[in-house]
């Protein structure tokens, strides 16, 4: 043992000057507690971080000593008479007074113990390279010092390659521990760009971030990076080709790591360098079960370059360098790399673990074993069974499995059909289908069943409607299904689902939903289960049921962030439908936050039209209530191009539909006619039954709505109003309740400029009283000056008591100075005239944090996650138009919204 000596190769030495800010700050956040241990492969700087910390107390004014181990230090009595040497050459502990050589283990103890009690302030003691000197007597000496009251001014800080064998958990549930591990070592591309510049390299942002990545942070593979570039051994061109096989990098890993091992244990090695990551169980399949044994063993111990991915130290990751550097050996070897590969895809085939062994029969390009696994997978069924990789696993299959095998492997190219068309790609997607469709076994009926199955899932990709008698079909199917596996009758139930919503037939969509939900989750396919929050929200949103939309919606955002992650598709998919609920409502500002990102995710990514019509009429709504002629015209045009990149031709004919109602709006009547002659939208298309089937038309502008509107404003009222009593006769069945009201209120408008105020009045009650008026109040916003208007005289009319009065105060926002029916304000309610109607869970939240609790302590009192409430706090901030907690109370509280 030795004081204040510099170790670990040199490589510290020469990495000292480059400052770790990110660790050191991890240090200084933990505070002062009596352990710090920094355990790490070789070469991860852990001296050289250490050094500046020992240099940062003694700057500070604080006690602070370095050991630096070898060993001899194993030896118990060495070990303590090493401590009693340094501490004492530092000037901590006085001279001695007498020779402690000859004294027992125990006597110099408790010297040290009786010196420790004596100081008066804390002493910062480093052990460096602890693990040359680990033994049992040396780990027992430690627990000692560490437990011992008369060394309560002592603090650790342990510096090794291995684990030492002490009371961790203890030290950490008593907040005494600070831990490092390599994770925490790694150096960011600041540093490394420091790094660099000391020896006068110099590259580009990029270069230095792509070789941060490529060396994994690793402190030496940078340094010899550095050497290498400084000596011109390897040019910039030549930066991502460094690896572990490199001739500089190849020596050090043999000389400080391959070396020292034992044969079994580098041939252990060598072999699991062929699988990504590994667990003792998998290192068995693939190497000797003592071999294996060994080598999570070592592992556990510490000091290879392996990283245990999880805290059970049960999976297992080599070091990218590292593991180049074994492959390398491996081929020297001559050993088969793909069979090993082979051989670990049958292991995970075994256990069920298909993503997996898929995986490895790709590396293993064994392109027929993994055709296979995806095939006794149940092909399409995986893109539903997880949410990750599995649907990246299916492009890559697209790849390489030959299109002649179709009939070999036809759930397999079902399940390409499928993840070609969640990435947007509909002509792949259909080629796909057309292949297994064209060359299956008809007098297979389970695979027929399954066919049509997959073929009802691309028609709600291509936007295509399907016909009654396949509806039926599937209906039928879904009753042969009861004993077959639970993938296909829930995919089956969200296809009906979607099906019946598509057909206004909310309350059956809801109900098949929810069985899908139910059989997708029985099947542990959590991530089918979860888009179908999607469809069961649009369908209590189209019968009135916003406050359950949006739950739907919320239960969709938060299960998609805690499963995949804030921002994956099925996030974007919730964003995009809250954000109409929140334009439904007149939050347009809300809506418009959202939508920023939501709807370019879903442009380029997994969707199908009722998103797109929800994203693109909400901004449209939210520019037409600003008289934004220019911002709609800007989001047509967005729409329009997405419609034709993606093969959307019910997108393009909403776009043609909303043109026309936004010139209509902009009073141009005479351009709007000339529209209408261009794109196929007569007066004579207002009459044709097809094209005005409401149940099927969910969101937008139909033909009939658009020259009722033409009508209204030339003053033919009573064309108008009888058209709009055609159109509700001519349906089949009832249709979504946006739709209802906006039809009313056009009835109201029209009766209104013919002179007929009584009958426009009555409508406007009806509406009033039976329809959620306060919660789809933006149609009324939309309508503009006159509905506004004729709202408030209405209201002034029945009396400030009556429940008009008070359905119409609902309507305009509650920061609105204005009595219901005397103000002036006309226009839309978004910002200060927002109404701040809030749902039970949001007054909810808004008392919880009035209470000052944090998001954490409120989503455990309301049984929710943490993102839920993070949504529920940015809802609540959007509709109170305030941006902190504080304003949000005070707003709340002079709104009367808090008890």
């Amino acid at each position: 043992m030795s004081p204040e000596h510099f170790s670990e190769g040199g490589a510290d030495a020469r990495m000292a000057q480059v400052r770790r800010v990110r660790a050191l700050r991890l240090l200084d956040d933990a505070g002062d507690r009596r352990l710090t241990l920094v355990v790490a492969p070789a070469g991860f700087g852990k001296s050289s971080l250490m050094n500046q910390r020992y240099k940062d107390l003694r700057k500070q004014g604080h006690q602070a000593a370095w050991a630096a181990l070898d060993g001899d230090d194993r030896d118990g009595t060495h070990f303590l008479l090493g401590l009693l040497g340094v501490l004492t050459a530092a000037h901590i502990f006085p001279a001695a007074a007498q020779d402690y050589s000859s004294l027992s283990q125990q006597h110099v103890l408790g010297v040290i113990l009786t010196q420790l009690q004596r100081l008066r302030r804390p002493l910062y003691l480093f052990l460096d390279d602890y693990h040359f000197a680990q033994s049992e007597e040396n780990d027992a000496t430690l627990a000692r010092l560490l437990f011992s009251p008369q060394a309560r001014n002592l603090r650790l800080l342990i510096i090794s390659r291995s684990e030492p064998r002490l009371a961790i958990s203890a030290m950490q549930l008593n907040g005494q521990l600070t831990y490092l591990k390599a994770a925490d070592l790694r150096f960011s591309a600041g540093e490394a760009q420091n790094l660099l510049a000391m020896a006068g390299v110099k590259l580009d942002k990029a270069q230095v971030e792509a070789l941060v990545h490529k060396t994994e942070g690793w402190a030496v593979a940078l340094q010899l990076a550095r050497v290498l570039l400084r000596d011109g051994a390897v040019t910039d061109s030549d930066l991502l080709e460094f690896s572990g096989t490199q001739l500089d990098m190849a020596r050090y890993l043999s000389e400080q790591v391959f070396s020292s091992l034992s044969v079994a244990m580098q041939s252990a090695l060598v072999r699991v360098a062929a699988l990504p990551y590994f667990s003792a169980e998998l290192a068995s399949a693939v190497v000797s079960p003592s071999a294996a044994a060994e080598l999570t063993s070592d592992i556990a111990v510490g000091g290879l370059p392996i990283e245990a991915l999880d805290d059970g130290h049960k999976q297992f990751k080599l070091h990218q360098v590292f593991q180049e550097y074994l492959m390398h050996e491996a081929l020297l070897r001559g050993l088969d790399i793909n069979q090993i590969r082979r051989t670990a895809a049958h292991w995970y085939a075994a256990r069920r673990d298909w993503a997996n062994a898929i995986r490895h029969a790709l590396h293993a390009e064994d392109f027929g074993l993994a055709g296979e696994l995806s095939e006794n997978a149940g092909g399409w069924r995986q893109v539903y069974a997880g949410a990750r990789g599995l649907l990246q696993q299916f492009h890559a299959l697209a790849a390489v499995l030959p299109e002649p095998e179709a009939a070999k492997f036809p759930r397999s190219f079902l399940g390409l059909a499928v993840a070609a068309a969640k990435g947007g790609n509909l002509t792949l997607a259909t080629h796909y289908f057309e292949l297994v469709s064209r060359k299956i076994d008809r007098t297979d009926n389970v695979l027929v069943n399954e066919i049509r199955l997959i073929g009802a899932l691309m028609a709600l990709y291509r936007d295509d409607r399907i016909e009654a008698l396949d509806l039926s079909l599937l209906e039928r199917d879904l009753t042969l299904l009861e004993l077959t596996e639970p993938v296909q009758r829930a995919l089956t139930y969200n296809l009906l689902c979607f099906q019946y919503l598509e057909r206004s037939e909310f309350e059956r969509a809801e109900r098949h939903g929810n069985l899908a939900i139910q059989s997708f989750t029985q099947a542990g396919a959590h991530f089918g289960a979860m888009h179908l929050y999607a469809h069961v929200g649009q369908a209590q949103f189209f019968r009135g049921d916003m406050e359950g939309a949006s739950a739907a919606y919320e239960r969709l955002a938060s299960d998609a962030q805690n499963a995949i992650g804030k921002g994956c598709d099925l996030d974007a998919i919730a964003q995009v439908l809250l954000a109409e609920t929140l334009s439904e409502r007149g939050l347009h500002d809300g809506a418009e936050r959202i939508l920023e990102w939501s709807l370019p995710h879903l442009e380029k990514n997994d969707c199908w039209f009722d998103l797109l019509a929800a994203a693109y009429l909400s901004r449209i709504r939210a520019r037409t209530v600003r008289n934004d002629f220019d911002g709609v015209d800007a989001v047509l045009e967005q729409a329009r191009r997405t419609a034709q990149r993606r093969g959307f031709p019910r997108l393009q004919r909403l776009v043609a539909r909303e043109q026309m109602r936004a010139i209509i709006h902009f009073g141009d009547i005479q351009g709007a006619k000339r529209f209408a002659d261009r794109f196929d939208l007569s007066p004579e298309s207002a009459f044709d039954v097809e094209r005005n089937r409401l149940s099927f038309r969910l969101r937008g502008e139909v033909p009939a709505t658009l020259w009722v509107r033409v009508w209204i404003q030339e003053g033919q009222t009573e064309r108008a109003l009888d058209m709009l009593q055609r159109l509700e006769v001519a349906q089949e069945r009832p249709f979504s309740v946006p739709r209802m009201l906006r039809m009313r209120l056009l009835a109201v408008l029209a009766g209104m400029k013919a002179g007929k105020a009584e009958r426009a009045a009555s409508v406007l009650d009806e509406i009033l009283l039976t329809l959620p008026s306060a919660t789809y109040r933006a149609a009324f916003f939309e309508e503009g000056p006159e509905m506004l208007a004729l709202l408030r005289r209405r209201a002034q009319e029945a009396g400030p008591d009556s429940l008009i009065a008070r359905r119409v105060g609902q309507i305009f926002a509650p920061a609105d100075a204005s009595a219901p029916g005397q103000g002036t304000s006309e226009t839309a309610p978004d910002s200060a005239s927002a109404p701040h109607t809030l749902t039970q869970q949001e007054l909810k939240v808004v008392s919880l944090i009035c209470g000052g609790f944090s998001n954490k302590e409120i989503a455990r009192h309301m049984d929710v996650s943490e993102n839920t409430v993070k949504f529920h706090v940015r809802n609540v901030f959007s509709k109170l138009n305030v941006h902190s907690r504080t304003s949000a109370i005070s707003v709340a509280r002079e709104l009367g919204l808090l008890a």
